[in-house]
């Protein structure tokens, strides 16, 4: 088994079920994209308490990070031969949970708005990243000076 940390979206609603213990657990599947045409398919299984409630917060199409243990999986779909990866979820992220961990840190503050000076005395814009996942746009902001 090897670590992984993946981002994809859900291609199905997860779904709760009962092992033989009577423990409950999640099952998910998410598509992954790769750099080839097809895309990696995760099969997402899930202990955790705060795993479980993180993936069945989620729908169809969401997006989702993992943090897991996985290993290689083939299977045949209509005698074609297809490969992905079982993962048992420790963790779980998605958009809602990053979303309200903004919202809490950013109460009652003002956004930064100076610039920096690089050390050659001229001045540097602010480096500013934005990526959009589920209609949340991410503003990070890196502290160090563009230098070419």
């Amino acid at each position: 088994m090897l670590n992984i940390l993946a981002t994809g979206s859900l291609v199905a609603d997860p779904k709760e079920r009962t092992g033989t213990s009577g423990k409950p657990f999640v099952t998910a599947n998410a598509r992954v994209p790769s750099d080839g045409e097809d895309s990696i398919l995760l099969s997402l299984i899930a202990f955790r308490d705060s795993a479980c409630q993180a993936l069945m917060a989620l729908t169809k199409g969401d997006a989702v990070a993992v943090i897991g243990r996985a290993k290689l999986a083939s299977w045949n779909t209509a005698g074609e031969q297809r490969h992905g990866l079982s993962v048992v979820a420790d963790q779980v992220l998605t958009v809602y949970q990053v979303e309200k961990r903004r919202s809490q840190s950013t109460e009652g503050k003002t956004p930064k708005t100076q610039s920096h000076q690089a050390s050659s005395g001229g001045s540097a814009p602010r480096v500013a990243a934005h990526a959009s996942a589920s209609g949340v746009v991410a503003d990070l902001e890196d502290d160090l000076p563009w230098q070419p």
